[in-house]
């Protein structure tokens, strides 16, 4: 899909010049990053879901390192 799209290079360090595909970590990365933004909602549900009056944790959602990487991967 991606030689046919011609999105590919040459390895530089081997004497062939064969072209391989260079944009398949691109897809690999995104789709993580997806995956990983539907599941951040998961620890807290029980914010959304029961009527408590605990106010909801502002700074542990911020505070996720993972947050962090996820978007600098999409810049």
């Amino acid at each position: 899909m991606f030689l046919q799209a011609n999105l590919c290079g040459c390895d530089l360090g081997k004497r062939s010049k064969d072209k391989i595909p260079e944009a398949m970590g691109v897809v690999c990365g995104c789709v993580f990053l997806i995956v990983m933004f539907l599941f951040i909602p998961i620890p807290f549900i029980q914010y959304w879901t029961t009527n408590t009056k605990v106010p909801f944790p502002h700074h542990e959602l911020s505070e996720a390192e993972s947050l962090k990487y996820y978007s600098m991967h999409f810049l």
